[in-house]
């Protein structure tokens, strides 16, 4: 057996892919304790299939970002993944915002799985939908037109909305962002309560944090492109 300490600065379910970084190292520690040197790409799908059993399903988007770290674009089917850099023409100055969770990621996914089981053609063109906002995007960030990144953001929130993954909470911290100058908004992760996104100017950042906390949520500091997994010997007293 093992004893494992965690020490995150983020809260349990905040919807930033904690539970990914947290697979990422515990795999990555035990195969270094174990005398295996498992490559990056390994330790990424293993965290993804450990996600999978889980929590019924999920995306390698998280374990991919925490084992490799940067910016990254993701696709998958099935089991293959493709993954590639994404070089950002602007810095992207993010705000984010956090309430509790209303309601586990598994219990999530299973509302949306019976929605689409209900709607299908409804629900299935939300999703094709998403997947096209996402390569638009990609090409925003690549250009630097954070102006069209916002937007883009925006419109995915209403889908997401749509799908019924946000709350009642968390979309009065959405439109209070872009209500104080946030060039767009969104929720994170599975949703549920949990984390929303702003993307914000400089000038605007103070205000659209004092409005998150206004309304009862904790702004949170982030910096884009952390390095991912880092392997750190620690002496034990």
């Amino acid at each position: 057996g093992a004893d494992i300490i965690v020490e995150s600065s983020m809260p349990v379910g905040a919807g930033l892919g904690t539970s990914a970084a947290v697979t990422v190292a515990t795999i990555a520690a035990y195969a270094k304790a174990l005398g295996y040197d498992l490559k990056r790409e390994e330790i990424a799908k293993l965290a993804w299939e450990t996600e999978k059993k889980v929590q019924g399903i999920a995306s390698p988007m998280d374990t991919s970002i925490s084992t490799f770290g940067g910016v990254m674009y993701i696709r998958y089917s099935g089991s293959n993944v493709h993954m590639e850099r994404v070089k950002i023409g602007s810095e992207i100055p993010l705000v984010i915002g956090y309430v509790e969770r209303e309601a586990k990621t598994k219990d999530l996914v299973q509302r949306v799985y019976n929605l689409k089981q209900k709607y299908p053609h409804i629900v299935e063109a939300i999703i094709k939908t998403i997947g096209s906002i996402v390569e638009e995007a990609r090409k925003a960030l690549y250009e630097g037109d954070l102006v069209r990144a916002g937007e883009l953001m925006n419109i995915n929130h209403g889908l997401l909305d749509a799908l019924g993954v946000s709350t009642k909470k968390l979309n009065e911290l959405v439109y209070a962002a872009r209500a104080m100058g946030a060039l767009g908004s969104k929720l994170s992760g599975a949703g549920g309560g949990g984390s929303m996104i702003a993307l914000v100017l400089r000038e605007r950042v103070q205000d659209v944090s004092s409005a998150i906390r206004i309304l009862g949520g904790k702004v949170i500091d982030t910096a884009i492109g952390g390095k991912g997994l880092v392997y750190e010997s620690v002496e034990r007293s």
